[in-house]
């Protein structure tokens, strides 16, 4: 409970031996004298300074200390974003016969491509980019309804038009 000091004709809410904060400061003190409307204040950092009465508030521990607590604490969590690509040219198959037939080198890029999604959500990856050229779509359109059966992922838009990429939900 303030009690108000009659000083002339002006009420005051504080007293001299008032333990004090001016507002916006990290210091505090003790009201060491009044005048008309001016409080002067001993800081803890030795100095004696003049406040508006407006300009400070009582410290009391139990305001004080629940004012201190409340302050909000944040938590700033990154995490590594996982990108990876599978390269499912012809070249980067490695046949190792000369003469291959085009089915078998698409059955081969399919089953490159399963066992990349494979990895990738048992390393939770989050982006796999498969890169299946420009050439005609054949690859692409295979690509794209061989990933329509899985759920977990959603298509990214890409500027390269050799490259499909896709995010991972886990």
């Amino acid at each position: 409970m303030c009690l108000k000091i009659n000083c002339g004709s002006y009420l005051m809410k504080f007293k001299i031996g008032d333990v004090v904060k001016p507002i916006d400061e990290s210091l505090e003190g003790k009201v060491i004298g009044i005048e008309k409307s001016k409080i002067l204040v001993l800081l803890n950092d030795g100095f004696e300074e003049y406040y508006f009465e407006r300009d400070l508030v009582h410290k009391t521990k139990d305001i004080y200390s629940e004012i201190e607590t409340k302050e909000p604490h944040l938590q700033i969590i990154i995490e590594e974003y996982k990108i990876e690509s599978v390269d499912l040219h012809f070249d980067a198959l490695h046949f190792k016969q000369y003469k291959v037939q085009p089915h078998e080198v698409l059955s081969k890029q399919l089953i490159l491509l399963q066992e990349a999604i494979i990895e990738a959500q048992k390393n939770k990856v989050n982006q796999l980019d498969i890169i299946h050229g420009k050439g005609e779509g054949i690859l692409k359109n295979e690509v794209i309804k061989m990933l329509s059966k899985y759920k977990n992922m959603e298509p990214i838009k890409n500027k390269n038009q050799g490259v499909y990429s896709i995010r991972f939900h886990y």
